[in-house]
Formats: structure tokens, sequence, C-alpha cells
């Protein structure tokens, strides 16, 4: 590929001094010594190089240097008389601020902003009055608009390389340049001045997404799932300190999140745990538990190198007579260290014989400089928390349906009432609407001022569906694709809907795929949220809206780099907040250009170092990945024997059950899951 950028000397930046434009013929004898341009036809395998033009000076006659400086005047005072003259160009740069106009230039400030800064003195500035002034003065160069034309009937492709502020569509609105050239790289979308060197962005040169690729796994990097441990673990001791109970509150996430807790809180203080208490009333309004909705066998023997596990406190012999153990309710603080665990939890525990942790939801803190205990909330999420197997034939029947006509994606679709009111965006519903957000989020949540437009902006709402199809359009994904959406009863109704239908109609859901009785009756609460995390886990693409602390895909996020680095799309929805508020007021020059080079940025499955706030659920790279070639001692993979050391270890224990833990070694299938 051949990229020309064409920016004559009289547009260098660094210039005040406008030298006069070249005429059309001398534009064109210059492009034609760099480039020599060609009738195609003449060799059909020629390609074509790619040109890149700065704008203002070398297309469109800037109005910088004459025009606003004559719209600015100066107060002038001789013989204790005051009139006014036209400023000049050197009295406006010295007093202007030496930076307002290049912060504008690349989308730091918007237009308001510049007018408040504009002087350095703080002296007020007509703002409109300075915009009609510019957009006056906005006219092609002499020549310019002919040579366009000819570079486009001879099939170049080109694009706009240049500094210029959110004002670029003023010159669009009234040349229309985008008949010719496409506005790629225009500064205050970029955020990069064009007075770096031309490689700095030939890397944005084609902002293009191959989806086809994106159905395919992330690349691994030599990385593979392993959660066994790697150095000194011995079993739990034959005696413990006493027995752990806890009550796991909020949605399935919390609530998985919540027994990894419990279990390792159990190894910590060598306890044994209580089968923990899903406080399904709270959120669900079932009372499923977790029998109805995890394999306890299972459970209970996949993690018996780790923990004891009791399915209730034994009853106790004193005095002569029979008891339960009355367990000590205790508060835990928010993500206690493992001091308190190993401090008050233990000393209260040996006190009582039995403590009872409530509430149970981000109790123990994720981020522990040990790596066993993470790898121990590896075993317990991706391998000993395993779906009962009703719920498991649920979930293959589903995705073998999708599946049956190729590839599926699943989206989160976390546009419901509960999120949205704990987000604080109400302002784009009716007044009724505002009225039930308003309502459920001072029944349930702290009492908090939130602004619509300021909590959008910093990326706290949720997703709409349309701008989820915007974003997917833009990707490249057409209206072929098949999308599976895991999703409760979506807030507003089929209006927010209709746009995201319009664009993908190939829409799903665990009622449209199997209309049966049985699915109906068995995908209501936490089953139901059990059908869709297991058909998204193994959705070839999976897409959340709203990723947090306490959702339902916060913990897929990880599962799905688990299970063998499952492509995922996370839209930044910080980034885009400011492109879809421009789209609403009109400007939709270059939107999906810009939308695309966002998702670029992101992460689409693959390895990559956890940044707070990040979570431990989401991203367990690298604690629980290892590689069979490294230096690095610490991800270097256990050997193959190592189930074989830990029974060996583990007394009294029979060793037919020795292959129920999964391999760790080996990408887990999802009958193991």
């Amino acid at each position: 590929m051949v990229m020309v950028m064409w920016r004559p000397a009289s547009s260098a930046m660094s210039s005040i001094v406008l030298r006069p434009p070249l005429p059309a013929k001398s534009v064109k004898m210059a492009l034609n010594t760099n480039i020599i341009i060609s009738n195609p036809t003449k060799n059909e395998n020629r390609k074509l190089p790619i040109l890149l033009f700065d704008v203002m000076d070398t297309i469109v006659r800037d109005p910088f240097y004459q025009d606003v400086p004559a719209f600015f005047s100066v107060c002038i005072m001789r013989l204790e008389s005051e009139y006014k003259r036209r400023m000049s160009l050197k009295e406006l740069i010295d007093c202007k601020h030496p930076t307002a106009w290049m912060e504008f230039e690349r989308g730091l400030i918007n237009e308001n902003e510049l007018a408040r800064i504009f002087f350095k003195d703080g002296r007020p500035l007509d703002l409109e009055g300075l915009k009609s002034c510019m957009q006056r003065g906005y006219s092609y160069i002499q020549g310019a608009e002919e040579l366009l034309h000819d570079l486009k009937q001879n099939n170049y492709e080109i694009h706009a390389f240049t500094n210029y502020p959110i004002w670029y569509e003023m010159i669009e609105e009234k040349l229309k340049l985008s008949t010719y050239l496409s506005w790629s790289f225009c500064s205050c979308n970029t955020g990069i001045l064009t007075d770096c060197s031309l490689g700095c962005m030939t890397q944005h040169l084609y902002l293009h997404i191959d989806t086809e690729t994106l159905w395919e796994t992330a690349a691994s990097d030599g990385w593979r799932p392993s959660s066994a441990p790697r150095f000194d673990w011995p079993p739990p001791p034959k005696e413990s300190n006493g027995h752990l109970r806890v009550r796991c509150n909020g949605g399935l996430n919390q609530q998985r999140s919540a027994i990894c807790n419990a279990v390792l809180a159990a190894r910590i203080m060598n306890a044994t745990l209580v089968l923990p208490e899903l406080d399904a009333n709270s959120f669900w309004h079932d009372d499923s538990g977790f029998r109805g909705i995890y394999d306890v066998d299972h459970f209970i023997r996949a993690l018996r190198f780790d923990v004891r596990i009791v399915e209730s406190i034994p009853e106790i012999r004193k005095n002569g007579k029979t008891k339960k153990i009355k367990a000590h309710q205790l508060r835990p603080p928010r993500d206690a260290p493992i001091s308190w665990y190993t401090t008050v939890a233990l000393e209260k525990m040996k006190e009582h014989g039995a403590i009872y942790l409530t509430p149970f939801s981000h109790r123990l803190a994720e981020e522990i400089d040990n790596p066993e205990y993470q790898r121990l909330r590896c075993r317990v999420n991706y391998h000993a928390l395993r779906f009962k197997p009703h719920i498991m034939k649920l979930s293959n029947s589903i995705v073998s349906k999708l599946r049956s006509e190729g590839h599926f994606m699943s989206i989160h679709l976390r546009f419901e009432m509960d999120m949205l009111a704990f987000a604080g965006c109400l302002d784009i519903f009716s007044p009724e609407e505002q009225r039930i957000l308003m309502k459920y989020r001072k029944e349930n949540f702290a009492e908090k001022r939130l602004v619509y437009s300021e909590r959008r902006v910093i990326g706290k709402c949720p997703l709409t569906p349309e701008e989820v199809g915007l974003i997917l359009h833009a990707m490249g994904f057409d209206n072929s694709t098949k999308i599976y959406l895991a999703a409760g009863e979506l807030f507003g109704g089929e209006r927010f809907m209709k746009p995201f239908r319009s664009m993908f109609p190939r829409l799903e859901n665990h009622s449209t795929v199997d209309p049966s009785e049985e699915i109906a009756e068995n995908t209501r609460g936490l089953v139901g949220s059990a059908v869709d995390y297991m058909v998204c886990l193994l959705s070839d693409i999976f897409m959340p809206t709203y990723d947090g602390p306490s959702n339902f895909a916060n913990n897929l996020l990880g599962h799905r780099l688990y299970y063998g680095f499952r492509t995922t799309i996370r839209p930044d929805r910080k980034a885009l907040a400011a492109i879809f508020i421009d789209r609403e007021k009109g400007r939709t020059t270059g939107f999906n250009e810009t939308v695309r080079r966002v998702m670029l940025q992101t992460n689409f499955g693959g390895p990559h170092k956890r940044v707070p706030p990040e979570s431990f659920y989401t991203n367990s790279w690298p604690e629980c990945f290892c590689q069979t070639s490294t230096q690095n001692p610490d991800d270097k993979c256990p050997p193959e024997n190592v189930l074989e050391k830990l029974h060996r270890r583990l007394e009294g224990e029979t060793t037919s059950d020795s292959d129920t833990l999964v391999q760790s070694n080996s990408t887990v299938s999802m009958a193991d899951r």
C-alpha cells in the first residue's frame, strides 16, 4: 500500500505568514512529480496510492489569517479620543490563549470552553459571530475542486489529514468535501495533530475490523487455563476450627463470586464450609437455592483437596442432650482483608464453634498477593460450580438449535429497570417511566444526586438497544447476524427495541428458540439466568452492554477468557458517549469510522493485564493461566500428575473420585462445567 500526503509548504503549521496558494495547474504538476497520475485502465494490476490531503489552505481557504483578525477590533486612544480599528494578525496571536485553539483542534475542549478562554485576559468572545465569519470565509482554493474531481474520476482513495476542530462540519456543510474525500484524520476526532510524523497516523488509515476473525477465539499467545496448585498445597486438616455459614445475596454473578470467596475464607480459617445459602428471594423472588441450581455432589467432590464441605451444621451432644450448634452472626466489612478473617472472624468461630456471615457479597478483597489463593477461586468458579443436569440439558438444546445455521452472537442487553435506576439514567424516558425509575431507586438504593448528562458522558449509563446496533453495524456486522439476547424485561418497551430490530432482525431468546412449555417452565428466576449464562458462555461472540462489579456479564467475561479466550466485544461506553451525543445533535460525518477507532482500542478476549477497576472475576490472567514453555517459574504449567500428588496427601480419601476434578491443563468441556 502506497500513501502520499499532499500539503503545500504554505500550510505549514509553524508559519503565520500565508503564501499565495498554488494555481490549479501548479498543484497538478506538483502532485504529478510525486505520484504520477495515470489512467488505471492501462494497468489493471497497478495499485493506486492512497492520498492524504491537508485541508486548510490546500483545498479550502483558511479564514484565520485575514478574516478572523479583521473580525476583532482594537480600541486606540489618541489625543484623548477613542476609536476602533481592525486587529492585526500579530496582535491576535499575542492576545489569544497560547494553547486554547490547539486544544480545540484536538477535541480536548468544546466551543463553549474555547469561547471562555480564547483571550488571555478573559475578555468575552462573540462565538456565533466568529463562527459566521469563518463560514463566510470558507471557499475552495482555485483549481482544488477540479483536482479532487479528476482524482475521484481516476479511482483514487482520498482522505482528509488535517488539524481542525469540530468546525470542519461547517466546511462540509458549505463545500461538501465528502463528495471527493473522507474526513478520516481530523485532529478533533483522532486527538493527534498532524505535525507528528506521517507514520504515527498510518495505523489509523484502514479503520477496518475483520468480523470473520471475531467468530474465532482470540489469540492465546501461548497461554492456557490452569487453576491447579503449583506449589505446596496441603489438604484440609482433619480437625477444623469450626463451621462457616454464609448468605450469598444478589444476582447470579454476585452469588458465584460470593461462593468463591466463601470457599477461600474457609480455607484461610481452616473452617468446615456449610453449603452456601443463596438469598434468591431478595433479587429473583424464587427459592431455588444452591441445590436447585448447582450440582452439589460435584461441588463437594471437586473441592475435596481444598476445603471440607457439609450440607448443614451437624448436631452435637452436650450434657446428654443433642442440639445444633448456633452460629454466631457477623457482618464482614466490604472487601475485608485476609487479616480480618484470621483475627476477628476466626476468634468468634473458635468461641462459638460456628459463624454466620451475612450479607456475603463482596466481603473478601479481590486483589490478594497470593496466586494460590486466586487459583482456588478459579477452581471454584470454573470447575466446581457446575449447573444441575437439567440446566445443562436445556442450555445444550438451545445452543444446538442456534448453531444449526452457523455462528451466533450473544448480547447481555442490560437495559432493565434495576440497572437504569441504579445508574441514574432517566432523561430518555417519559415522565411516567421516570417516576417509576425514581421510585425504584428510592426504595432500593442509597440517596445520591445523579445527573443524566453527567452520568452518560462518563460512561455510567447502559447502552440503549439502538446504540448496541449502531456499534455492531459500524464494526461491519450485517443484518444476517444471528443474535441471542440474554436479558430480563427491557424497560421502556418495544420503542427502544424497534431501531435495533430494524438493523438486526435475527434476534432470539430462550423462548423464541424453543417455545415449548418445558422451556417456559424451566427458565424463570435463577434457573433462567443460569440457562442464559451457559448460552452466553458457549456463544461464538459475547457482548455485554453494561459490565460492572455486580453484573451477570462480569463473571461471564472471566469465564470466557478461561474457557479458551473466546471472543468478547466490550464497548468503551465513556469513549463512545461523546460520539453518540454528537450523532444525536446531527453531527454524523465520520460516525462509523470514529466508532471503529474506539472499538479497535478495546480487547477482544485475549490475555491482557488486569487494570483497576477491572475485577479478578472478569480477568484472572495471569494467576489462573500457565505456559508450557517459559523462563518464569511462576507461569509454568504444573506437572501432569498434580492430581495424583494431591490425592496422595489427602488422607482417608479413596482414589475412585480422583477423575472428578477437571484436568487443569486443558480447556474444559461444556459437560464439565
